[in-house]
């Protein structure tokens, strides 16, 4: 009764957060009460994707991270809140379903007598074009940071560059302008900047850049083509083609590529981000 009279004085105008917190001085606890009196269905959750029971996980020291607990409490408030403690449907427990599976997948800590090996690791290609978008951070220019990263087929990394201005060359000194007041063009960056691809491949400490891949977080252009080509560089990756279509420079460097018989292909992110957090494990 205490709760259809909250729901009766704060309507249907709050957000849903103040709707089902309104007239309970604690939230959490209430979430931890919805999480723990419905074992049931979570048992049933965690079956439905072939996983042992809560207890189960329990007795061999399995404990859901903070990220596993808070989802998963989240989605079962927001489901059965939402409800008025009404039973959810089927089609309801199927999506919550997919929610506790996300929450256990996000979750950091495994079972330590789960002999299987650790899931949402990287792929190589994530890794490798993470490390391109990791090198374009170091970059000094303020309109568009690029990266590069070359590896060899066996995967090794042999060389990463990010654009910006040659060795002994002052990031302070020179201009970092796209276009000048007075239409001069030396006082702009073109004239002076090293793009990513040739920075990645001349940092490659001696090592031969013939036969490998080269990741970047953007389509090289006519320029960087002619250095990828001589030095042999037999795939290039790339994340995004801004202008290609509409630039004689990218156009130039497609058609260049494409007769060196270099591959070229985008690249298709299995994760959408990833974060990078300073922190003891």
């Amino acid at each position: 009764m205490g709760f259809q009279k909250d729901r009766a004085v704060t309507g249907h105008s709050l957000p849903l957060s103040r709707r089902f917190t309104a007239g309970h001085p604690r939230p959490r606890l209430l979430l931890g009460f919805i999480v723990f009196s419905h074992l049931d269905i979570l048992n049933r959750l965690l079956a439905l994707f072939g996983r042992s029971s809560y207890n189960e996980h329990e007795r061999c020291g399995f404990r859901f991270s903070i990220r596993g607990r808070g989802a998963l409490a989240s989605a079962i408030a927001v489901r059965f809140l939402s409800g008025y403690w009404r039973k959810p449907s089927s089609n309801e427990v199927d999506s919550l379903a997919v929610d506790a599976n996300r929450a256990l997948e996000n979750s950091s800590v495994q079972c330590p007598f789960d002999p299987s090996k650790r899931k949402g690791y990287l792929s190589w290609d994530d890794y490798f074009m993470a490390l391109a978008f990791l090198s374009a951070k170091r970059s000094k220019d303020p309109n568009r940071q690029v990266g590069a990263c070359l590896v060899s087929q066996d995967g090794i990394i042999l060389g990463i560059g990010y654009n910006g201005f040659p060795r002994g060359c002052s990031d302070d000194k020179l201009s970092w302008a796209k276009k000048s007041r007075s239409e001069n063009p030396l006082e702009t960056k073109y004239p002076y900047v090293c793009h990513a691809e040739v920075n990645a491949i001349l940092n490659t400490n001696h090592a031969s850049a013939a036969g490998q891949r080269l990741y970047v977080t953007m389509f090289p252009c006519n320029e960087c083509a002619k250095i990828i080509i001589q030095s042999g560089v037999s795939e290039v990756i790339y994340f995004v083609e801004k202008r290609l279509n509409d630039s004689v420079m990218y156009t130039a460097s497609r058609r260049l590529l494409s007769m060196a018989g270099v591959k070229v292909r985008k690249h298709q992110p299995q994760m959408s981000q990833i974060l990078i957090k300073f922190e003891e494990p």
